[in-house]
């Protein structure tokens, strides 16, 4: 059988055919998602008069929430912890191990190339949050969004921190300049979007995926390590928080001579060791030297970490 073959012009020119024909066809570029799992925003909101109002790592689980007969995904977060305590909320900072749900219930039709959030009390209570697909001159219809008459002023490619290019949307907002980006987020935060428009007083320290920083030039915020919750049975600290003391009990078999509990803070400085002996079960330990804050108690075995646990001291 003879192959009939097709001259190499003919071939370009179909594909300017298709294009023009197509738009899109020949330079169709895939849709990064916003709603994924394995990726973290470090979302921070600044206050008008001392450092932050709220940081926190958002990220995303598998599990859907249903709604008025809609599937929302939920988010759950990581709240950043001020090491110098008490004061205003400000740096420096680590991340509590803890998660816990928010309230925001957003979801995303990827063939639609739409993101929506779902505000109770609203009618319809699923508004427009992110569009990518809308064009210059084109408005973001939302009521979420203020209702606010938010015009496409440009959309530029933007360059990730690892080489990958993403469609950047900018609006016109009262005067201020906001924008979005596709698979990132709004330049307010991941959950604000545009409406604000308070000189840029919320934004990201760092968006991690898979562990590579996507967005962002503050990563080292690093987590606390403290496996809390995970006593096994054997590690209590009680009360919590304290103010004056602290009894810490756990079982005998988890200890042996030599076994202590160190007290540190959050960045790992031991302020108090304290040794056991294989008579007792529990110890009394004073907190009252201590200032307002976190602090770890670690339960050792010759040297060795063998559970340990968070307390808050306050004043």
């Amino acid at each position: 059988m003879k192959i009939k073959t097709i001259p190499f012009a003919l071939f370009v020119l179909s594909g300017i055919c298709l294009a023009g024909m197509f738009p899109g066809f020949v330079r169709a570029q895939a849709y990064h998602k916003l709603i994924r799992t394995n990726t973290y925003w470090d979302d921070y909101h600044m206050d008008p008069i001392f450092c932050y109002e709220y940081v926190d790592r958002i990220f995303f689980t598998s599990d859907d929430t249903i709604i008025g007969g809609i599937s929302y995904t939920k988010s759950r977060q990581f709240t950043f912890i001020q090491v110098i305590q008490p004061g205003p909320y400000c740096p420096p900072f680590v991340v509590d191990t803890i998660s816990h749900s928010t309230s925001v219930y957003i979801r995303e039709d990827t063939i639609a190339k739409k993101v929506y959030f779902y505000t109770e009390g609203f009618d319809p209570p699923d508004q427009l949050l992110y569009d990518f697909t809308i064009i210059v001159g084109d408005t973001l219809n939302s009521l979420y969004n203020g209702n606010r008459t938010l015009v496409v002023t440009s959309i530029a490619d933007v360059i990730l921190n690892n080489g990958e290019v993403r469609k950047k949307y900018s609006f016109n907002n009262m005067g201020d300049v906001e924008n979005y980006i596709e698979g990132i987020g709004g330049s307010q935060g991941l959950f604000n979007s545009i409406i604000f428009s308070f000189n840029d007083r919320g934004g990201y320290f760092c968006i991690r995926e898979n562990g590579i920083n996507l967005w962002g030039s503050d990563c080292n915020y690093q987590f606390v390590g403290i496996p809390e919750n995970k006593t096994n049975g054997f590690l209590s600290v009680s009360p919590n928080p304290a103010k004056t003391e602290v009894v810490v009990k756990y079982r005998l078999s988890e200890i042996a001579a030599g076994c202590c509990i160190e007290i540190t803070d959050i960045m790992g400085k031991t302020l108090n060791s304290i040794p056991l002996t294989i008579k007792e079960d529990q110890k009394m330990i004073p907190v009252n030297h201590l200032s307002q804050g976190v602090y770890i108690v670690t339960l050792k075995n010759r040297g060795k970490a063998v559970q340990q646990a968070k307390i808050v001291v306050i004043r």
